[in-house]
């Protein structure tokens, strides 16, 4: 997380056995679709990411498919998602929420008509909004596995992901996944979990060797089976895959002086991280996958095209991760995006972070985009204080102004924030609708 980049469907069937209101088939494609499920007794129990079946039916088969709460103590009954972004041309031009008409209540026709209605920006534009589902607010923070704190301090924080950092391969010829830093307890997890947190294991990290990534390329269904065994054995509610090997995408790299360093080896990094992608998805239905990218990986004008390395496409002007969107984006929930550790143009100050955050914001959507902050003393780029995170959003509404709908925050790490968790309460504080449940 630390490393510089720059000085320089099986459920198809169940379509047609769903009734209620459905998309049109070309639409339908398009989305997916948030739904909380709750319990009998109407605790909240989960929300399974369905990019099939827009209808209560669908949603509940999913919530007890795939929820185990609602397998084991259900059935439950599911509710949609009511925040939507407006897109115009794919770029956000705001957010509507709180729709609760319709049938089913805040469909994606409901939602349209109300962003063409409520948005200027869209009432204004040839052609009007269309739309996308949004979900509430992530506050994420990564768990260093190496940490003296008891990963069991977080179930009382008002973060509302945790990811573990990080699993890595024993060494560049020992390609066996471990943990990193320290053993790993069920019961961690499951305390957590009772408290509303997702669990997430990141994979990678900037200690990661190159030699192992290129050897993974070459075996990626290899790799998605040893992540899957360790998912299932902990029962974790997902992957996040925090890729930092420049080498990937180009044929240089920086070291942590700065110092600009020839690649030995390189690979086809878009073509490997899209394959994990979608092997993961595949592999772990209902799971949450998320990225951790850099942000210079997202500028067209970076060396970070893709275009130089072994393999790769030699004519390519597109950024690296805007690839990766295109070709996985349905199978990524959201994008931890590391809004530190790169310098100016990208990071060096607050309005950069804002200016760039949009920028990322028009090709992914807000609603999948954390503010991704270091904490003070870890980063080139750090935030200095708990009203660093109001700067940052009161720069983000300045940017969206009545659009403003972003994702969240990520924090790196949750050792900086302990005992007093200042960072995680002044996150929950810039959000009064409430965080993702």
């Amino acid at each position: 997380m630390k490393r510089m980049v720059t000085k320089m469907f099986a459920a198809v069937a169940l379509l047609g056995l769903v009734s209620g209101f459905m998309l049109p088939s070309l639409a339908r494609a398009q989305y997916n679709m948030d739904w909380n499920c709750f319990l009998p007794s109407g605790q909240y129990a989960g929300t399974p990411d369905i990019q099939w079946g827009y209808t209560p039916g669908a949603a509940e088969w999913a919530c007890g498919a795939w929820i185990s709460a609602c397998g084991n103590n259900g059935p439950c009954t599911a509710q949609p998602a009511s925040q939507w972004q407006c897109l115009q041309s794919g770029q956000s031009k705001g957010t509507v929420q709180g729709l609760s008409w319709g049938n089913p209540p805040g469909n994606p026709g409901d939602a349209e008509w109300a962003c063409n209605n409520w948005i200027s920006a869209c009432g204004n534009a040839p052609g009007g909004c269309t739309v996308q589902p949004s979900t509430s607010p992530h506050s994420v923070v990564y768990y260093p596995m190496w940490s003296a704190v008891s990963l069991t301090k977080l179930a009382s924080t008002s973060y509302t992901d945790v990811i573990l950092a990080f699993l890595i391969p024993t060494s560049s010829s020992d390609l066996t996944l471990e943990v990193s830093g320290s053993s790993l307890k069920s019961s961690y997890i499951q305390t957590l979990q009772q408290h509303n947190k997702k669990v997430l294991i990141s994979i990678g990290g900037s200690t990661f060797p190159s030699a192992a990534y290129q050897s993974y390329a070459a075996n990626v269904s290899g790799l998605v089976s040893q992540i899957v065994t360790f998912v299932n054995q902990y029962n974790l509610d997902g992957v996040d895959i925090d890729y930092e090997d420049s080498c990937g995408f180009t044929n240089f790299y920086y070291d942590n002086n700065g110092n600009k360093v020839s690649c030995s080896q390189t690979y086809d990094g878009v073509k490997f991280l899209v394959a994990l992608t979608n092997g993961l998805a595949q592999a772990l239905p209902g799971k949450i996958i998320t990225h951790a990218p850099q942000t210079p990986y997202w500028d067209n004008t970076s060396a970070y095209l893709d275009n130089v390395c072994t393999g790769c496409n030699p004519n390519s002007t597109t950024a690296a991760y805007t690839q990766i969107w295109q070709q996985a984006g349905d199978n990524i929930a959201w994008f931890n995006n590391q809004f530190y550790n790169n310098g100016a143009p990208y990071d060096d100050n607050d309005a950069h972070k804002a200016n760039w955050y949009k920028q990322i914001a028009n090709i992914v959507g807000s609603s999948k985009l954390m503010m991704g902050v270091c904490l003070p003393g870890a980063c080139e780029g750090s935030v200095n204080s708990t009203g660093d995170i109001d700067t940052l959003v009161s720069g983000l509404k300045t940017q969206f102004g009545s659009g403003f709908g972003v994702g969240g925050f990520m924090v790196w790490d949750s050792d900086l924030d302990s005992p007093n968790w200042s960072y995680a309460s002044e996150i929950a504080a810039n959000f009064p609708n409430g965080l993702a449940p």
